[in-house]
């Protein structure tokens, strides 16, 4: 389940070591698996803006940057440095919201 993939360990390391990296394999996943009948990128990228919430991130981008990021995932073929890309992405546009834990 995606859900489960920011949770995924292989040798007893977590595959997805930073909230960057689970953030990004969630905001993928979603929108590669095709898994709703429609609004996968939006349901995608919202999911992506609330995981940070959640752990007290605030995600800034322009309507613009989220559309083009969204078209280019759901275009480009997924590789190890297509994933370290998005999560560059994402780390770059994340900030910390000051006084959370």
């Amino acid at each position: 389940m995606i859900v489960n993939l920011p949770e995924q360990f292989v040798f007893g390391k977590p595959l997805y070591p930073t909230i960057f990296d689970k953030a990004t394999i969630l905001f993928v996943q979603l929108i590669k698996k095709h898994v709703f009948a429609n609004a996968n990128k939006r349901t995608a990228f919202f999911v992506l803006v609330k995981f940070l919430q959640l752990n007290h991130y605030r995600f800034s981008v322009t309507v613009e940057e989220a559309v083009n990021m969204c078209v280019t995932i759901a275009v480009e073929s997924l590789t190890d440095e297509s994933l370290t890309t998005y999560a560059k992405w994402v780390s770059e546009h994340s900030f910390r919201i000051i006084g959370k834990n």
